[in-house]
């Protein structure tokens, strides 16, 4: 199973259009299983329109919502995936922004769930969770804060988060982007593995590739950090990894965003 995690930073991409063919294009090549994605947006002053057959979700849907326009592209390419999305906080005044999900294999159960302190649409600090049950288990994906935002900080979104993916059976696996550099110490990254997930990187055999991010993103332009990882792929127990890869990052596949993918290949 491969599995994909990509903050898409969609709709504040230049050539945006081509950067979704790209990126269902590799979607398509790479046989990709399920793919997590966040800062899916859609512009607030659109007009709605009615999803296609393989949405699983609110009729909320805006003419510009990205993972309609990428699940529009892969049914182009004869690629049929199942794929849900949810809205979660008002993005540069102007967007909806979410988080999306999409499975090759039937969606059987959506959840959503808030984790953060903040529950207005129009706060920005809003932090929430989107996830799946398909046949191989449940798959959530997240956008977190900081760990020292001083209204909101990540350790409060982290225990809601964890209390509530604890009541899983069976394999969960948890992508997205955590804002926590792995090589700070005794923050997010740290947070994470105390509370007994696995990191799929450290798990793989093959390693092509670490950073998923620079330094001068939004969100850390004032920090010295030239390259980082902050986006992840973790799992609840122990399984064969066969590999973890840095993709779309302009040698691995186009570079469609600010950050680039992560790629694994899990044996389940």
């Amino acid at each position: 199973m491969k599995i994909l995690t990509l903050n898409a930073h969609s709709l504040s991409e230049k050539n945006q259009l081509l950067k979704t063919k790209q990126t269902a294009k590799f979607i398509q090549e790479n046989k990709i299983d399920v793919v997590f994605l966040q800062e899916v947006c859609q512009t607030i002053f659109k007009s709605e329109v009615r999803s296609n057959a393989y949405y699983t979700g609110e009729e909320n849907l805006k003419s510009d919502n990205y993972a309609l326009s990428l699940s529009n592209e892969l049914m182009a390419l004869e690629e049929y995936y199942d794929w849900t999305w949810i809205p979660i906080k008002l993005g540069f005044g102007r967007f909806e922004e979410g988080v999306a999900i999409f499975s090759k294999k039937p969606i059987l159960e959506v959840e959503d769930f808030v984790i953060s302190k903040a529950q207005a649409f129009i706060n920005w600090r809003k932090r929430a969770s989107l996830g799946i049950r398909n046949g191989d288990g449940w798959f959530y994906t997240t956008h977190m804060g900081w760990w020292a935002d001083e209204e909101d900080p990540f350790l409060g979104q982290w225990k809601a988060l964890h209390e509530r993916l604890q009541q899983k059976e069976g394999y969960v696996f948890l992508g997205g982007d955590f804002n926590a550099p792995d090589f700070i110490p005794d923050q997010s990254y740290q947070t994470i593995l105390q509370s007994a997930w696995k990191d799929t990187y450290v798990l793989a055999r093959e390693k092509i590739g670490k950073d998923s991010a620079k330094g001068n993103i939004v969100g850390w332009k004032s920090s010295d950090i030239q390259s980082m990882r902050i986006d992840y792929i973790f799992v609840n127990q122990d399984v064969p990894v066969l590999s973890s890869r840095i993709v779309l990052d302009g040698k691995n596949g186009q570079q469609v965003s600010d950050h680039y993918g992560v790629l694994i290949e899990v044996e389940i």
